[in-house]
């Protein structure tokens, strides 16, 4: 007979447990996820996904939004941060993917929005919120991604900005700085994965608990009701500090001569036609957040 009230007692246990996450889901402000080995992304809702009839509206590319303020150490007026932002821009246009423009200065500058966080869990820039404790067999910091929740206002004004624009979705991308993890590169070597299928070596001597500073193009897709479907980031130049700094504990950040080679001159040897680095980094986004070849 006790059999038979062992099965009710459990269901109902498992009831006001899902009950209970399902609350505090609703109730935090955030989440962060480890990211596997070379993956950069994260899907919140995969039933609701774009097909490719759904219409996409492209937000405006701008610099570093504010969630990830602190020690924040570049300029987001830099003319040369503002060109590759145009950059960029042009290049979007220039993909086989049908989008629609929003220029929609209001929901990409409000502090309401979502933000996202990606890049190493021990990073300078980390956000507060998104603290990871590395696990015991973990040799370098984990890679994650910290998903900052929207408010409801601006939740409101996307969809009625993406009622007014006639999208599904709401596309938003910007350029953003991140201190990313080494890894093992064989066995005496070292190397940073950057992005989708993108690695480089690191030089030989070179901390290993010390992080590598990369500029990256990071992105959201949000539902036309203002949630966020899928984020990520795109590793596109790194700077690894030399050794001597690095003893003394200070960074070297990424310098202007560095950003503007993007433009022009940084290329991805490693692929057929060798790339324009930037061109493959804006590609590889916009792929991954539509989950669509291009």
């Amino acid at each position: 007979m006790k059999s038979r009230f062992k099965i009710p007692g459990l269901y109902i246990i498992s009831i006001l447990l899902l009950s209970s996450c399902s609350a505090l889901n609703k109730l935090s402000t955030g989440q962060t996820d480890r990211l596997k080995k070379g993956e950069f992304y994260k899907t919140y809702e995969p039933k609701k996904m774009p097909v490719a009839s759904s219409s996409i509206g492209l937000l405006p590319i701008t610099i570093q939004p504010n969630m990830d303020e602190p020690d924040f150490e570049y300029d987001r007026e830099d003319p040369i941060l503002l060109q590759l932002t145009d950059s960029i821009t042009s290049k979007v246009h220039q993909l086989s993917v049908n989008l629609t423009d929003v220029p929609s200065y209001t929901l990409t500058d409000s502090k309401n929005g979502p933000g996202v966080y990606v890049g190493s869990s021990e990073g300078d820039n980390v956000p507060s919120a998104a603290f990871m404790q590395r696990e015991e067999l973990d040799k370098y910091p984990p890679m994650i991604i910290y998903m900052n929740k929207a408010k409801d206002d601006w939740k409101a004004q996307a969809s009625t900005t993406a009622a007014e624009y006639k999208t599904d979705y709401l596309l938003r991308i910007w350029v953003s700085f991140a201190q990313y993890p080494k890894s093992d590169k064989g066995l005496v070597k070292k190397k940073v994965m950057l992005g989708t299928n993108h690695e480089k070596e690191i030089r030989f001597f070179s901390a290993e608990d010390k992080p590598v500073e990369v500029l990256q193009i990071s992105g959201y897709l949000a539902d036309n009701k203002g949630n966020i479907i899928r984020a990520g980031a795109e590793g596109v130049i790194h700077n690894d500090t030399p050794f001597w700094l690095q003893v003394l504990d200070i960074e070297e950040l990424l310098d202007n001569k560095t950003i503007s080679r993007l433009l022009e001159k940084e290329r991805r040897e490693d692929l057929p036609g060798d790339p324009l680095t930037l061109d493959v980094a804006i590609e590889n986004l916009i792929a991954q957040l539509l989950d669509r070849s291009l």
